[in-house]
């Protein structure tokens, strides 16, 4: 008996201006609720109300949550590294600015084909890491308050990942995801 060759349909996916559109509304939603989650946190475990910041205070802290948001998105690109390396691919990184609006670090491995369910843990493994970190530092940490902002940016911007979590799911069982860096490839069955 003759078989035919076996053929896979390839797709590239990148996000649109649409989509980034919408992903920056959802993303806002987001850091809305991380600021409301973090401090009901933050004021809870340590029994506080709130404080106010004035003059150097203040530019100190703008300056501490600008360096601790860019540690936050270091540590989500390794994160994300160090799960395609469990897979066995190897990862690089880099920045760029997607549709000429929005600026963003990436960890991508090119060539590496990943199943929907290695995809979704390597997108999903930075947000669900980094929350439960800085929640418990900003329950148990002395000063860890200075990460609720940080923390809440860094939610908000995991929505690239939710995002492309979600068009994953919808790809057919079978599907081998590659992520490329300015979106992903499907390769169907």
């Amino acid at each position: 008996m003759t078989g035919h060759p076996r053929t896979s349909t390839t797709i590239d996916w990148q996000p649109g201006r649409r989509t980034l559109a919408i992903w920056n509304g959802l993303a806002l939603a987001l850091l809305a609720l991380g600021l409301i989650l973090f401090s009901v946190i933050h004021a809870v475990a340590n029994d506080a109300a709130g404080f106010s910041l004035e003059g150097a205070s203040l530019l100190f802290g703008i300056l501490l949550t600008v360096v601790l948001t860019f540690v936050l998105m270091v540590m989500h690109e390794g994160i994300h590294g160090l799960v395609m390396k469990r897979f066995g691919a190897v990862p690089s990184y880099g920045a760029m600015v997607m549709s000429k609006l929005v600026p963003v670090f990436y960890c991508t491995a090119p060539g590496a084909r990943f199943t929907r369910r290695q995809f979704t843990a390597i997108a999903l493994a930075p947000a669900l890491a980094i929350t439960i970190v800085c929640a418990v530092a900003i329950a148990f940490v002395p000063r860890g308050g200075w990460l609720v902002v940080p923390a809440a940016m860094h939610l908000g911007g995991c929505i690239g990942d939710f995002g492309m979590t979600a068009i994953v799911a919808r790809q057919p069982p079978g599907t081998m995801v590659e992520d490329v860096k300015t979106g992903m490839r499907f390769h169907r069955p």
